[in-house]
């Protein structure tokens, strides 16, 4: 006989002892699990969509097909029971139509599989009824009575609507829906048509919202057609400037810098359009892009074009207010020379919006003593020094460059200047001006040293550093406990390693030219201005009255300095040089506040000069706050404050834990300290780190408990204090459950603290109960996630995501049973639920009464069947079949693409 046989073959060779007949070869490589888009068309195809008689619908799913037949070979039984017990051998025939000696049905109470299950009352809805749930409460519904598409009368659900049903569900079962689409209503689903746009649009709009996919992090919407109109708009983004950057630069809890605001003013495809011409560098991640992408496209009258063509040398033109652009335009047709050339070369990077449209930027290039250019968003050194001579010759008196401002981010040794960003990955790739690193030290100083052979030299000569702490000195650790030893190790450092403006200065001492060389003893951010209106030279000048020392000597940024991180660096300097004189100054800034500035600038400065006051001869002291006190000062944006880029984690081991905590509590008793819950969330994981004690474990679930969790998950690090965790979250669970230990629970499952022996698994699992397989019903978990993600979700994570799931994690007997075979109105069975379509790729497949060899077959499908499935059991496939629930093989079955 042939191994592969074109059809089934017939039933007596079993019965005669006669080898077993092998399934055909061409079905054995059909049996792939793989997914396949399988239907060219619709799948529904009216009453015979399973190829069956109009009648079949009506038979009872038990009714044998032909008469029983004993078994009457033991090595055909030893194999089926083999089948049965160790799961399927492609060897075995028994799944195809006439390779079974067929075994008398029973009629006896269902027996229990794996798992045993305990009967619960079958409870069938009408399609109506069904209707008017949400998704949610529909996937629920289906978990808990999987048979519900053959429900019996009277609430038996007509064939279409079973159909539109059955793919609502389906299209609900797939990744993120029920996050995004959880509390849409299954009949405004079917409203809009569950159709291949309206299922791509609300899949996108699912993802945005479970923050699955790099895309914009939205909320829910809160009706089906403002989430399918915002999906449509990040489908646009998507695709450009694409779903890394978008979710980098817009900032959902700013409304001006929000995807909302894009929509609203009308510029989401002039936006796109702007990208794709004139390809700017967009990173910042506070919103910064799009707040000046739309004041830019104000003032331009909404084209976003206007200057693409006109500045050959600048990139982001909605970086900079429309009068610099204009006057860059203007001057860049002005080769007369009647003015000196001043040169602004502008970083292509700027990750926090910092140089954005600053104004101060826009006076010194409107200045009417100089002419001015600008060189921005270039990607590496090479493309910016060859310009530097061909523009000293076509545009400077003397052929010279009279002022150059280098803007960029900075600190004491390096000022970025070029670079670009992958928008993939949104990773940064720096070609700074930088002395730490060797290579670059060297690249740089080519650099300098072509930038002095084009200047002028005289005392309108300048470079300016418009960059944070390129005046301060960095000195390294490890300095030595005597503090005449240690003096010398500063000073020597300092003059080893000097600071970007004193190596620039030296560099132009040496080459015999007078050049201005100005930066910064401190941070700064925008306002301060970049030009003398009466003299028109470059300069670092704060606004106002603000920080007045920003570029003096050390010692007065000692006694009046604004910024912490520099007035530290400061205090260093001169401990070394003038130990005495630096004490003194210190005493007098700690003993009075300087009540114009910041107030919490000024307390960590304050903090900070106390430290050093009770430790006046430990330099090393001293040098570990200057290194780190920036940390302290940062941590009251908010940006810096998340799980992923607080800083406060950098902390450990950098400073005693004492003079951190001092630090701490005297910013506990600031306004930003009292106003704003993400500080004092982030701060008290510091502490809890630092002092695993219970006091601080409670102060930080404190803090917790007063954030809604999609908030709270921003800034807890799950990783960063898994060590408390089991205090934090003791098992068993209250009941009911304490609201910050759920919430943290919820949070560190969301962050993926699952699997064996894993603090918030467990408990989360003793909320919910041995045997269980959902939270209790009166909990809420949707609202506590607030949008974080879904009970669903949090379910699968933790391993409970079926009943039995639930049952195996909890090592109980039984799961509730969730399908009627017998229709008798109690449950008897349990399947994992799942919704998919299907064909069959055998040429003939048994349907089984139940999932084993050794049940009745109900009758065969022939290759290509379509067949919908409800529930999987083991190797095994639960279908719907003449009107109720029957099994076949998976092997032989191939899921078609889900929806």
């Amino acid at each position: 006989m042939q191994t592969r046989a074109s059809k089934p073959q017939p039933p007596q060779l079993a019965a005669k002892g006669k080898s077993q007949p092998q399934p055909p070869q061409s079905e054995t490589e059909a049996a792939s699990h793989h997914e396949h888009d399988l239907f060219q068309q619709p799948p529904l195809r009216g009453a015979n969509a399973f190829s069956l008689p109009p009648h079949a619908s009506a038979s009872r799913p038990f009714a044998p097909l032909v008469p029983p037949r004993q078994k009457s070979v033991l090595g055909i039984q030893a194999q089926i029971e083999q089948a049965s017990t160790k799961g399927f051998n492609p060897k075995h025939v028994s799944l195809f139509a006439g390779g079974n000696p067929l075994v008398q049905p029973q009629r006896q109470l269902l027996q229990r599989f794996n798992p045993p299950v305990s009967p619960t009352p079958a409870t069938y809805r009408s399609a109506a009824a069904i209707y008017t749930l949400t998704l949610s409460a529909f996937h629920q519904y289906a978990q808990e009575q999987a048979d519900w598409a053959t429900s019996p009368a009277p609430n038996d659900i007509p064939l279409v609507e079973r159909r539109v049903l059955q793919h609502i569900l389906e299209f609900a079962r797939t990744p993120d829906i029920l996050t995004g689409c959880g509390d849409m209503t299954v009949q405004s689903i079917k409203d809009k048509g569950i159709g291949g746009r309206t299922r791509q649009l609300l899949r996108t709009y699912s993802r945005a919202v479970a923050k699955s996919v790099p895309t914009v992090e939205i909320e829910k919407k809160p009706t089906i057609d403002d989430a399918l109109d915002i999906a449509g708009v990040l489908e646009k983004l998507e695709r450009s400037p694409g779903g890394p950057v978008i979710k980098t630069i817009f900032n959902q809890q700013s409304p001006d810098a929000s995807l909302e605001k894009l929509v609203s003013e009308g510029a989401v495809d002039l936006f796109i359009q702007y990208v794709r011409s004139c390809r700017p560098v967009l990173h910042a991640n506070e919103g910064s892009e799009i707040r000046s992408f739309l004041a830019f496209l104000s003032q331009t009258g909404g084209n976003p074009l206007m200057y693409h063509s006109k500045l050959r040398n600048v990139r982001n033109f909605h970086r900079f207010e429309q009068n610099a652009l204009e006057r860059l335009s203007q001057n860049q047709d002005d080769t007369s020379k009647a003015k000196p050339l001043a040169l602004i070369l502008h970083s292509a990077l700027d990750h926090n919006g910092a140089f954005h449209r600053d104004p101060s930027l826009t006076n010194a290039i409107t200045d009417s003593h100089n002419l001015t250019l600008m060189l921005e968003g270039k990607t590496s050194l090479a493309q910016v020094q060859p310009l530097l001579r061909p523009l000293a010759r076509r545009y400077g008196q003397n052929n010279r460059i009279s002022q150059v401002m280098i803007a960029g981010h900075g600190g004491p040794r390096a000022i970025e200047l070029a670079g670009s960003v992958d928008p993939a990955t949104m990773a940064e790739t720096h070609d700074d001006l930088d002395l730490d690193s060797p290579v670059q030290a060297a690249r740089s100083d080519r650099f300098f040293q072509e930038l002095l052979r084009n200047m002028d030299s005289g005392p309108q000569s300048r470079i300016v550093l418009n960059a944070c702490l390129t005046a301060a000195n960095q000195v390294p650790g490890g300095l030595d406990p005597d503090p005449a030893i240690a003096q010398t190790q500063i000073t020597t450092a300092i003059a080893n390693s000097p600071s970007l403006t004193t190596h620039l200065q030296d560099l132009a001492t040496q080459r015999g030219q007078t050049v201005d060389v100005r930066g910064a003893n401190a941070s700064f951010g925008e306002g301060a201005a970049l030009i003398d209106p009466v003299t028109g030279l470059f300069d670092i000048i704060a606004p106002g009255g603000d920080d007045p020392e920003l570029t003096s000597d050390k010692f007065a940024y000692v006694r009046s300095g604004w910024e912490p991180e520099g007035a530290l660096r400061a205090v260093l300097e001169c401990w070394a040089s003038d130990k005495a004189r630096c004490l003194q100054l210190v005493q007098e800034r700690h003993n009075s506040r300087i009540a114009s500035n910041s107030v919490w600038d000024e307390t960590i400065i304050n903090a900070a000069y106390g430290i050093v006051l009770a430790n006046p001869d430990n330099a090393n002291l001293i040098n570990q706050l200057a290194n780190n006190v920036w940390i302290f000062a940062h941590s009251i944006f908010r940006e810096e404050s998340t799980k992923d880029e607080c800083r406060l984690w950098s902390l450990s081991g950098q400073l005693p834990h004492s003079h951190s905590q001092t630090i701490i509590n005297a910013l506990a008793g600031t306004g930003d300290w009292t106003s704003h819950a993400y500080i004092r969330l982030t701060f008290r994981q510091f502490e809890m780190m630092q002092t695993p004690k219970a006091a601080s474990r409670t102060a930080f679930m404190t803090e917790l408990g007063g954030l809604p969790c999609s908030e709270a998950d921003e800034f807890v690090n799950i990783y960063r204090i898994h060590a408390q965790l089991p205090q934090l979250l003791p098992t068993p669970a209250a009941s009911p459950p304490d609201a910050s230990r759920l919430k943290l629970a919820l949070i560190g499952a969301h962050q993926g603290d699952t699997g064996a022996g894993t603090p918030s698994e467990a408990y989360l699992k003793s909320v919910i109960g041995p045997g269980n397989h959902r939270f209790p019903s009166g909990l809420g978990v949707n609202g506590i996630l607030s949008g974080l993600s879904d009970e669903q979700s949090i379910l699968d994570a933790i391993g409970l995501g079926s009943a039995a799931a639930a049952a195996a994690a909890a090592g109980v007997g039984s799961v509730p049973a969730n399908v009627d075979l017998d229709q008798d109105g109690t449950n008897d069975f349990y399947v994992e639920p799942m919704t998919r379509q299907g064909a069959t790729t055998a040429q003939a497949l048994n349907v089984r009464q139940k999932p084993s060899t050794t049940e009745p077959i109900l009758g065969s499908l022939p290759r290509g069947a379509h067949v919908y499935i409800s529930g999987r059991s083991g190797d095994w496939y639960s279908i719907e079949h003449r009107g109720g629930i029957a099994f076949v093989h998976n092997r032989w079955v191939r899921l078609a693409r889900p929806l």
